[in-house]
């Protein structure tokens, strides 16, 4: 297993929301506002109301941490999930 300092980690994922993963992906944002929009059409039936960007981002932290307990080893997991609660956060104060 690699060894991470809490700074790395900081540094390793604001690297990725803010640089590779922010060029290949596109804007995180819109991204994960398209996505609250497609849920809510899967979803509509189930939803007592509608999703929004925000939403996803508990979600998809959600996922990492499933991933997590199906692979520990995997040092993506703790890694995204800096980078999503950092853009949650983000969201959340208005700053986005």
């Amino acid at each position: 297993m690699v060894k991470m300092t809490r700074a790395e980690a900081l540094q390793k994922a604001e690297q990725l929301i803010n640089g590779a993963r922010a060029k290949t992906h596109g804007n995180a944002e819109d991204t994960h506002d398209s996505l609250a929009k497609v849920m809510n059409v899967l979803w509509r039936k189930k939803l007592k109301e509608d999703l929004v960007g925000e939403d996803m981002y508990v979600f998809l932290i959600a996922l990492k941490l499933i991933r997590d307990s199906q692979n520990s080893k995997n040092m993506d997991n703790p890694i995204d999930t800096i980078g999503y609660g950092a853009l949650w956060a983000e969201k959340k104060s208005g700053k986005s």
